[in-house]
């Protein structure tokens, strides 16, 4: 089996992980595979395949916005690239890597076109959208809530969208619950630990996240906001702290990447609001993994994710200050409650989120549709 993957990135986010994880599964199992990248740009992306040992090609830009010089550039390149290496899957991750070779499978069907859909900004009506989605031979996409919309909004075959969930490393992120991060590196002890783990984007709900956590800093003192990321609202968030006067009480560590299972073993509650590039909210299984309560939104794949009552709780919308600070008091008052609920978010993730699980999926669904073909 040869399978081309394709992703229009150049930095380390949740669907260039899953990229790589693939890849380097395929491989593993001595299946050939290449990855196009965002090549226009420097990134951590090229660093992880070299890291993990994947084969890539830097003759693909895919860079931003509309530049029609480069768009013909990597038209061509693409299609060399395709006769060269005669893959039997080509795998899309994004738009514009989709749309090209979509063009390319015209003169060429001797590949299976593959698309991923991460999140749900792909769900939204665009112009050509549903052209552009019935140009592939199948979908795959995380969640049940995405297959069906997408069935619905795009008119697609249902046999033709398959899911297969996001994934975690249950070794790397394991629930040794241990504090001593947040000890060392800020000195605290005997303190409740609220964490979110998220890119400083203006629609991830930092700032509703931070009002509620101010409401609660009026009946209790020993209580702190883990804020973890890198982002264009970061120093915007830090001046609003300061304005609350609560400078003292809220923590921004700053990106962080090999201590990130460390960091997450030293809260207690984590929160998420929003999704990112990921739908399936790599961040929450991670905490999940971890052994954490959730506090999230019942939206996408999060609905899916969480059970409520049991491994977390759901607030109906990120903005709803006084329903997140609700459910976090009653974490918060209640340590037997905040364990149990993240043993259960890990027997979760065991059941249902393990990487070599998923991982086998994509390879077992690479070749139920090469044998579907070949029949």
């Amino acid at each position: 089996m040869k399978v081309l993957q394709l992703i229009s990135i150049h930095q380390w986010t949740g669907p260039a992980e899953y990229v790589v994880k693939i890849s380097k599964y395929l491989k593993t199992n001595h299946e050939s595979v290449i990855v196009g990248f965002r090549s226009f740009y420097k990134g951590e992306f090229k660093n992880r395949l070299i890291k993990e040992d994947v084969d890539f090609t830097e003759k693909l830009k895919f860079p931003r916005g509309f530049k029609i010089k480069y768009l013909i550039e990597d038209f061509r390149r693409l299609s060399k690239l395709i006769d060269d290496y005669s893959p039997d899957i080509v795998h899309c991750h994004n738009s514009i890597e989709n749309i090209l070779t979509a063009l390319i499978k015209k003169r060429n069907k001797n590949f299976l076109l593959v698309r991923s859909i991460h999140n749900s900004k792909y769900l939204k009506k665009k112009p050509f959208a549903e052209a552009l989605f019935k140009s592939n031979d199948f979908i795959i996409t995380n969640c049940n809530y995405f297959k069906e919309n997408l069935i619905h909004r795009f008119d697609l075959n249902n046999n033709n969208v398959e899911v297969i969930r996001g994934f975690v490393d249950l070794e790397k992120f394991n629930s040794g619950r241990s504090k001593h991060f947040l000890k060392e590196q800020y000195g605290l002890n005997n303190t409740v630990n609220i964490g979110m783990v998220a890119r400083f984007q203006p629609h991830r709900g930092h700032k509703f996240l931070i009002d509620a956590f101010c409401k609660l800093l009026k009946e209790y003192d020993n209580i702190r906001l883990i804020l973890t990321g890198r982002g264009e609202i970061l120093p915007e968030l830090k001046k609003y702290v300061n304005i609350l006067n609560i400078s003292d009480k809220v923590i921004f560590t700053g990106y962080i990447n090999k201590k990130l299972p460390e960091l997450l073993n030293s809260l207690d509650i984590f929160v998420l609001l929003q999704e990112g590039s990921d739908g399936t909210c790599r961040a929450v299984l991670e905490a999940m993994a971890t052994g954490l309560p959730i506090v999230t939104v019942k939206k996408g794949a999060l609905k899916e994710t969480i059970v409520d009552n049991k491994n977390g709780f759901f607030i109906d919308d990120k903005n709803n200050i006084e329903m997140l600070s609700e459910k976090l008091k009653i974490l918060i008052n209640n340590r037997e409650l905040r364990y149990n609920t993240g043993q259960y978010s890990r027997q979760l993730v065991e059941e249902n989120f393990s990487e070599n699980i998923q991982l086998e999926k994509y390879y077992r669904f690479y070749k139920k549709i090469l044998n579907e073909r070949n029949n």
